[in-house]
């Protein structure tokens, strides 16, 4: 879509535009289904996204500063950095981010280091607001899995910063074990 800027990234579910120095991230149109429901599903993830990332930032997490919001799209401030990488650093402080995400009552859905840039979380795209146990423990499953080889830093990081983190590792540990194929790569 010209009129968003330079395509930089397109996923199953969104494109990623930037535009002097902002960044658009536009919900795509599915086929597949009824126009109306298609707008309503849309819709809906974006404005979910755009709150949670909101509500990230207002309890203190470096996330992009949302601008403003379409129907189906909505503005944030460019981020600048390199890519995440795997690291003990990361682990800390992705440890330390889902402590204080699940804390507040948000689950990310994908907090990799895929989705660290500089210092900043991106991609709230899979997240919602959940209090569940289970809910959590998925969660954490997820950074587990992309960084293993700093679990100890990553568990200490997220017991240290939220105060029921002992009971959400259980119960991944407990999830890793229901899971009927896995191997060590978590697949």
């Amino acid at each position: 879509m010209k009129e968003f800027g330079t395509q930089i990234a397109k996923g199953s579910e969104a494109e990623i535009y930037e535009k002097k120095g902002e960044i658009i991230k536009f919900r795509n149109k599915k086929d597949y289904r009824i126009k109306e429901i298609d707008l309503e599903i849309r819709e809906g993830r974006n404005r979910r996204e755009a709150k949670i990332l909101k509500k990230a930032k207002e309890i203190g997490l470096p996330v992009p500063k949302v601008i403003s919001e379409g129907k189906d799209f909505f503005v944030m401030e460019k981020i600048k950095g390199k890519k995440g990488k795997a690291s003990l650093e990361t682990a800390k402080n992705i440890g330390k981010a889902l402590g204080k995400l699940h804390k507040n009552g948000i689950i990310h859905g994908d907090l990799t280091p895929a989705n660290i840039i500089g210092n900043s979380i991106i991609d709230f795209g899979l997240s919602f607001m959940s209090k569940r146990t289970e809910d959590m423990a998925d969660d954490l499953l997820a950074s587990y899995y992309s960084l293993r080889e700093h679990e100890r830093a990553l568990f200490k990081a997220y017991e240290d910063e939220f105060k029921d983190g002992k009971t959400i590792i259980e119960r991944m540990e407990k999830i890793k074990g229901r899971v009927r194929y896995a191997n060590d790569k978590g697949c």
